[in-house]
């Protein structure tokens, strides 16, 4: 754990960093543990650790938009994918 954030490794893929995600030397992201408990409550019961590394190969195979806020962005997509397994 660094200073209050939780970092998630993504799955073994091509990780390329863009403007906009937030990044630690090594290529992971961060998400906040106020982000965390946020997505846990609002969508229980899924894989975060592999919905993020989905996540970051979405944004890595060129998405035509690149997120401004990496933990809002990953709540969407976390709260589409909770919602299709509904």
């Amino acid at each position: 754990m660094l200073s209050g954030r939780i970092s998630f490794q993504p799955r073994p893929t091509p990780h390329r960093l863009q403007s906009g995600v937030s990044q630690t030397a090594g290529g992971t992201s961060l998400l906040s543990v106020d982000a965390l408990e946020r997505i846990r409550c609002d969508c229980p019961g899924l894989d975060l650790q592999e919905l993020q590394g989905e996540f970051d190969t979405w944004i890595a195979g060129g998405s035509k938009q690149v997120p401004a806020n990496y933990e809002a962005a990953f709540h969407g997509f976390v709260r589409r994918r909770h919602t299709r397994k509904a």
